[in-house]
């Protein structure tokens, strides 16, 4: 492949779980997924592989549902992947484990404020705000490694790309903040399991005006 100026950087929704399935919220609550989420996860990975080829790094977060997707990344690549605790799910509070029903029941004025893209006031809850933060300056922290290492910046322009494993809301959150845009989240919308974003990293920007991150695709994976 041809050495650019950018790098490509895929954030990568895992597979899903059974307590996805139930509508049940889950946060940091350390759920795995199930034998046929990981067939969706799988078809995923090999989707991204055709297109993006073998990526040069994986990152995941800490919380079973996504180091699994990341192995299975790491069984079709053979690239191995590693933790950041910083891409792992936001906190829901108090309302982890609970469906969206018992929400509507018990907590009836809080979850029409969330519905309305608000951050409701629960004990425990993490602002989108704080999420965007913190995938936000971890995802740009080890594209600035990779970018400020000759050795690694050879090899990523002109190969695959970073590939982030986390969470739905964490993922949102984090592009909206790298793309500058409101913490909203209506905003871009939903990602499905096994869906990535895709973003271009261009550290010196289109004008010369310093680092530009631009949306290339959202939303993208497994029928």
């Amino acid at each position: 492949m041809t050495s650019t100026n950018h790098l490509t950087v895929l954030l990568w929704r895992h597979a899903p779980t059974p307590d996805n399935e139930r509508g049940r919220l889950q946060g940091r609550r350390d759920t795995p997924t199930h034998p046929a989420g990981l067939e969706v996860g799988r078809a995923g990975g090999e989707l991204m592989l055709g297109r993006h080829g073998t990526p040069r790094e994986i990152w995941s977060s800490p919380l079973q549902r996504a180091s699994e997707t990341a192995q299975l990344l790491t069984d079709l690549c053979r690239v191995p992947w590693s933790v950041d605790e910083q891409m792992t799910q936001r906190s829901y509070g108090v309302w982890e484990g609970l469906t969206v029903d018992q929400l509507a029941q018990d907590f009836p004025e809080e979850l029409a404020i969330r519905n309305a893209g608000g951050d409701p006031d629960i004990p425990g809850w993490e602002t989108g705000i704080d999420v965007g933060r913190r995938v936000a300056g971890t995802v740009t922290r080890h594209v600035t490694r990779v970018w400020e290492n000759d050795d690694l910046r050879t090899m990523v322009t002109s190969g695959g790309p970073l590939v982030f494993v986390s969470h739905g809301s964490a993922i949102a959150a984090g592009a909206r903040r790298l793309l500058n845009l409101p913490e909203q989240p209506n905003i871009l919308g939903h990602i499905n399991h096994a869906h990535w974003v895709e973003l271009r990293y261009q550290p010196d920007g289109a004008a010369g005006v310093g680092a530009v991150w631009t949306l290339q695709a959202y939303n993208v994976g497994p029928h």
